[in-house]
């Protein structure tokens, strides 16, 4: 009955464990792709390829 209890207990820490891998990889990858600048050059000329969000809290959509 041991073997059985323990290959039960293996089964549900190892899908644990592949999920918890998935979680992990995916916050590292985010991490590696996320692109931090101060240039504001580069951010003017490249901001037309990502829309704004329509908050209408963002003090910046609130200028224009």
């Amino acid at each position: 009955m041991i073997p059985e209890i323990m290959e039960i207990i293996i089964k549900c820490i190892s899908a644990e464990r592949d999920q918890a891998r998935e979680i992990v990889e995916s916050i590292i990858d985010s991490e590696q792709n996320y692109l931090f600048t101060n240039d504001m050059d580069y951010k003017e000329n490249k901001s037309s390829i990502i829309t704004p969000s329509q908050n209408p809290d963002d003090p910046r959509q609130q200028q224009q």
